[in-house]
This record gives C-alpha cells, sequence and structure tokens, in this order.
C-alpha cells in the first residue's frame, strides 16, 4: 500500500505517514516526572531525617513551611520513620 493511500485513510501528511514507517517500532510517549513537593528536603542529611523520624508530620511542615496538602508529606515521614526503624 502507497504512503498516500495510507495518508488519506488515517487523515494524516503525507510526510507523518513516511517519518512513521521509517520507526523501528510503534511511537511512544514519555511524560517527564516533575517530581513531589516534600522531594526537595530528601537531599539533606539522612542524620537529620533519622532525628525527624518520631516528629509528627504537621510539626516537620510547619518547619519546613509547607503550604501544600499534607498527605504526600505523611506519607513521606512515615516512610522514613519505617526505614529508621529498622535499624
Amino acid at each position: 500500500m502507497g504512503v498516500k493511500t495510507i495518508a488519506r485513510r488515517l487523515g494524516l501528511a503525507r510526510y507523518t505517514v513516511r517519518a512513521a514507517l521509517r520507526l523501528i517500532g510503534p511511537p511512544s510517549y514519555e511524560r517527564v516526572r516533575k517530581g513531589s513537593i516534600v522531594d526537595a528536603g530528601r537531599a539533606g542529611d539522612p542524620g537529620a531525617a533519622a532525628g525527624l523520624a518520631d516528629t509528627a508530620a504537621t510539626a516537620i511542615a510547619e518547619r519546613i513551611g509547607c503550604e501544600h496538602s499534607i498527605g504526600v508529606l505523611r506519607e513521606r515521614v512515615a516512610a522514613v520513620a519505617s526505614h529508621v526503624s529498622r535499624f
């Protein structure tokens, strides 16, 4: 089947069809991960995180000036607390 015929049936430009036929596999789209609001505090000292493991998430939110939902921060604090309690 020719490029013109494929383009006509799919309603695409001929150059788009040509580019798609040159690909080895199907086209893919991957979104760039934005990350979380609390990721900025992740790069800090692990020893400091161990000291905060028993602190309430609301107190940590006040210290770091978190203006957004506390849910993500609460999950991250719980993960750090479980990781620290293993040691």
